[in-house]
């Protein structure tokens, strides 16, 4: 790559070269951006390339609606996890050996529900990682930690204590410094190839 970038260089400066590497040079650089080796990929995976930016970052693929995708599912598979430890609390273990992991949770149809929702939360979550850096992605997370106690107050009845919604307040104060993007790698995610 080096090599290439040498050669667009000369030609961007003036420097004598033969009329068939300035015809090629910003096809080589071109190739090399969309191939690059091995050791230099992190390196390029943060240049916008044409494909990079043909690619649609609007509605569903919106790395922030993927965030809310993910969260939510998981927000999901909790509350019906905890539906089926509920619904599950006094029976008899099916399975005694496996007692001491909750297995007795398994005779549930919350607990089943849940499993699709954790598996799909996961395939959000891969989504989202990939258009995002992981250190706005992780903190962009923590919307969970509304959404959680928010379902457990509307869906279970569980109270909510004064000092939780503080909590609550904190959280959502916190994400909203981290949602607006600061870097041009977080305005333009990059999906590397």
């Amino acid at each position: 790559m080096n090599k290439v970038m040498l050669a667009a260089g000369r030609a961007a400066s003036g420097s004598p070269l033969a009329d068939a590497d300035q015809e090629n040079c910003a096809e080589r650089v071109n190739a090399v951006v969309s191939n690059p080796a091995p050791h230099e990929r992190s390196r390029v995976a943060d240049f916008p390339t044409e494909s990079n930016l043909a690619m649609d970052r609007t509605g569903l693929f919106h790395p922030y609606v993927l965030v809310l995708l993910c969260e939510s599912l998981v927000t999901a598979s909790e509350v019906l996890l905890k539906l089926g430890a509920r619904e599950t609390a006094n029976l008899p273990p099916f399975l005694p050996a496996l007692q001491w992991i909750g297995a007795s949770g398994l005779q549930s149809k919350w607990v089943w529900l849940a499993i699709p929702c954790m598996i799909a939360s996961f395939v959000a979550w891969l989504w989202v990682i990939r258009a995002l850096p992981l250190n706005v992605a992780s903190m962009l997370a923590s919307v969970v930690h509304i959404m959680v106690p928010l379902s457990c107050l509307l869906i279970l009845g569980e109270h909510i204590s004064a000092r939780r919604w503080c909590g609550i307040a904190l959280v959502l104060a916190g994400l909203v410094l981290v949602a607006a993007p600061r870097t041009a790698t977080e305005r333009l995610p990059v999906f590397p190839s």
